[in-house]
């Protein structure tokens, strides 16, 4: 199955697919019928090459590609040819972030650094940024910097759509008969959303109840993505925000466990949670937890366990 794949129509109105790796291949869309998967360009040297985008632009086929993968060194590369199938010459000021021209944008994803780059809790960061591409020549691209300027057009909410606008407050009370908001999101498959999570029931109005799931946001070594996972997020919008929720439950059974989180992945986030120890003669105890995988250069503080401040 192709990874990353994108349309391309000539000028012909002939259609191709090009996928990851870099194959590129025609398609009928009347029929959905391919034609034989072609391997046009293996990128720069750098692994994964991936999400190719072909542009035609002064009888050049212009092949942009992604590099690198999720890690440190991802980068965007381009190459060009006069033919669809290539060969196809890479440019020489490699890598750039994507093609443009006159008022055009390039678009990246980024990170939002704290104090140290490594910090980057709320992950990849979409980014707009002014390029010049002059007829003949390559695209040129402006560095990304947190300050930058650019034409751009006059603020307009009058836009389809329903729900709230990116980086607006939320004050969400579960009333009879709602539904989860649409931008709460989830990691991995809920169990049964239909299920297991459940707006405004009868015993307890104005709340959501959650069924909980066998594995916590680390999961462990057995747990398959398709076994579920009671959690629901909203995206961090802002660096700095407050937030609050409540927090009705009943914990009986050692590693039993609910609160919020900080999250990134299952191997980098925060929890404050409600927790049940093993052999705990206290019941349920607050626990502040981070969980750092794969950060050699970060050291996670320790573990904090307390009781249960009364209200």
């Amino acid at each position: 199955m192709a990874r990353y794949p994108d349309l391309f129509w000539d000028d012909d109105g002939k259609a191709y697919i090009a996928s990851a790796g870099i194959y590129l291949q025609s398609v009928d869309l009347s029929t959905g019928g391919t034609g034989q998967a072609v391997d046009i360009w293996n990128g720069t040297g750098s692994p994964h090459s991936e999400a190719p985008h072909v542009y035609k632009k002064d009888g050049w086929y212009y092949l942009l590609i992604a590099e690198g993968g999720t890690e440190p060194t991802h980068r965007v590369t381009i190459a060009r040819s006069r033919h669809i199938f290539g060969p196809f010459e890479s440019y020489s000021k490699n890598p750039i972030l994507t093609n443009s021209s006159k008022n055009w944008w390039g678009v990246a994803l980024a990170t939002r650094g704290g104090p140290n780059w490594e910090i980057y809790h709320m992950g990849g960061g979409t980014v707009l940024f002014p390029a010049k591409w002059e007829k003949d020549q390559w695209p040129v691209l402006e560095s990304v910097r947190g300050h930058m300027k650019g034409p751009q057009p006059r603020p307009n909410k009058n836009v389809p759509g329903s729900g709230a606008w990116v980086g607006s407050g939320d004050v969400v009370n579960f009333e009879p008969g709602s539904q989860l908001p649409k931008h709460f999101v989830h990691w991995r498959p809920p169990p049964n959303r239909a299920v297991d999570y459940s707006i405004s029931p009868k015993a307890h109005r104005y709340s959501m109840g959650l069924k909980a799931s066998v594995a916590n946001l680390t999961a462990s070594a057995g747990y398959q993505p398709t076994d579920g996972q009671t959690f629901v997020a909203r995206r961090q919008a802002h660096t700095r925000f407050q937030f609050s929720i409540d927090i009705s439950v009943s914990l009986t059974r050692p590693s039993q466990e609910s609160g919020l989180s900080v999250f990134l992945t299952s191997h980098q986030h925060i929890t404050l949670s409600l927790f049940m120890p093993q052999n705990s003669r206290k019941g349920p105890q607050m626990r502040l937890q981070t969980i750092a995988f794969g950060k050699p250069n970060i050291t996670a503080p320790d573990t904090v366990m307390m009781s249960i401040p009364k209200p």
